[in-house]
């Protein structure tokens, strides 16, 4: 979940902070604390260990009021877990922020994250998806699993995409975590490791249902990839090309890619086969 938070130029930052932090961490230190207070705690440890909170910074920034009084807090929160934490501590310069849309900058993200945490310390995720499956309702499961990713925002990250820089109106209603990217982890992350588990315990009818599910998933936002191969290999092929309208089919696209595009294996690609392209 956090390398798919990453995207591609914080994929291996968030993975090393998910190995520097790792969850039970996080559990042991706010267990028994009121879940108001839960993001807040949380993002202390986060942004500290990520090496990103001001006093660690090398670089002076002007701060506001908000960000004055938000980072008095977080600093605060810090310091209570640094002896023990500090060690872990990342280094500011492996996070990166050039080229990338203020919205899906790091420290929204690690924000994200905080919610995301805060609405699940004390039980699995996926323990939680999986009862739901049970119940078979296809609908309410996707609604579920989506919800589950999507992170809602607070009064200082609605205004500001790093310390002490304020932005414009965001999108998608203020999320840190917004449904695209939710549609991705559910997808990339979700699926796979829900069916595996199933079928790792011979669960034959949640397997099933977990496929159907997969099977049955909407169309997710295009990227690069999928871009590229429907108008390099696909144009003028409308009967194929219009058939990619499912996130299972956008998989297989990006499947393709890695298989056969990458290794320069034009010859053997189906897609090509399948396009009747010489």
């Amino acid at each position: 979940v956090m390398e798919a938070l990453g995207y591609s130029k914080n994929k291996e930052p968030f993975a090393e902070l998910a190995r520097r932090l790792p969850l039970k961490q996080i559990r042991d230190r706010v267990t028994g604390q009121p879940p108001s207070s839960l993001p807040l705690k949380i993002q202390a440890m986060l942004f500290g260990v990520a090496g990103l909170l001001p006093s660690q910074s090398h670089r002076p920034v002007e701060l506001d009021r908000s960000t004055l009084q938000y980072i008095q807090e977080l600093e605060r929160q810090w310091q209570l877990v640094e002896p023990t934490l500090g060690g872990r501590k990342m280094e500011a310069e492996q996070w990166q922020f050039f080229r990338l849309r203020p919205a899906n900058f790091p420290t929204r993200r690690i924000a994200g994250v905080s919610f995301l945490l805060s609405r699940s310390i004390h039980k699995s995720l996926l323990s939680h998806l999986l009862q739901i499956a049970r119940e078979h309702n296809q609908a309410l499961f996707l609604a579920r699993a989506k919800a589950a990713f999507t992170a809602e925002t607070d009064d200082y990250w609605s205004k500001h995409y790093r310390f002490g820089r304020t932005a414009r109106a965001w999108g998608e209603n203020n999320l840190l975590i917004g449904t695209q990217r939710a549609d991705d982890i559910v997808i990339n992350v979700v699926f796979p490791v829900a069916i595996l588990y199933a079928r790792s315990r011979r669960m034959k009818t949640m397997e099933e249902f977990l496929l159907n599910c997969y099977d049955s998933y909407g169309e997710l936002a295009s990227n690069e990839i999928t871009r590229s191969l429907v108008r390099e290999i696909l144009r003028g092929r409308r009967r194929i090309s219009s058939s990619v309208k499912s996130a299972r089919r956008q998989q297989g696209l990006i499947h393709i890619y890695r298989q056969f595009c990458q290794r320069l294996n034009c010859a053997q690609c189906p897609l090509l086969r399948c396009a009747g392209a010489k």
